[in-house]
């Protein structure tokens, strides 16, 4: 069996899962695992998080140190950022920057600006932040 494929257990209550041609229940059927193509939006946003001992006060200083590079990536037309506690973020040591990017025309792909980006982020001593595409 390859990377691509995964077991996946199967229940003889869920109608919505085929079980293949073991309809009983009984046993595992085989399911090829996808993964959806990103699609470029336009928008991109990166979850940033500290060490739980940081202040506040340390945790914007790791926050404007990230704002900083996003301000200066070519592809970003704009961003919002954010720290501490809001959203379905509960603790004070993560924060948020969602990126408007420039027209498609005018940037690279959305994935190239996303690596770029946490190429960029892993300069940033003490802070883990984690770049994704917005859908």
């Amino acid at each position: 069996m390859d990377a691509s494929t995964r077991f996946a257990a199967s229940s003889p209550d869920d109608p919505g899962i085929d079980r293949g041609p073991d309809r009983d229940g009984d046993s595992f059927c085989q399911n090829p695992q996808r993964f959806f193509p990103s699609q470029d939006t336009g928008q991109a946003f990166a979850i940033t998080e500290a060490g739980q001992d940081i202040s506040f006060e340390g945790m914007r200083d790791h926050q404007l140190a990230l704002m900083k590079i996003v301000n200066e990536d070519t592809n970003v037309a704009g961003y919002m950022s954010s720290i501490g506690a809001g959203g379905s973020t509960i603790s004070g040591n993560s924060g948020r920057i969602f990126m408007h990017l420039n027209r498609a025309a005018d940037r690279q792909h959305v994935d190239q600006v996303i690596q770029e980006l946490r190429r960029k982020f892993a300069t940033v001593p003490a802070s883990t932040p984690t770049c994704k595409i917005r859908p």
